[in-house]
């Protein structure tokens, strides 16, 4: 099968993965492995995040607009 990525699309790193599962886990969306690893546990805290904190798509994809906005909420920026 052959495809091409999406246009602009940027892919993280294992580093912000794992930073977003600490994030995650520090405000109470996760509890799992820091293995900077997206597998269902954390694709569902990333999907209660957005909804919680109004970040849409709320679809519990991790991109670098959540780690920002993960950021700025456990950093106490936003309430």
């Amino acid at each position: 099968m052959r495809g091409h990525w999406p246009a602009g699309e940027t892919f993280l790193s294992r580093t912000q993965k794992a930073e977003i599962q600490q994030l995650l886990e520090k405000l109470g969306f996760y509890k799992g492995a820091i293995d900077g690893r997206f597998g269902q546990a954390s694709r569902d805290a990333i999907h209660a995040f957005q909804i919680k904190y109004n970040a849409p798509p709320a679809d519990g994809y991790g991109t670098l607009d959540v780690l920002k906005r993960l950021r700025e909420v456990a950093g106490g920026t936003i309430q």
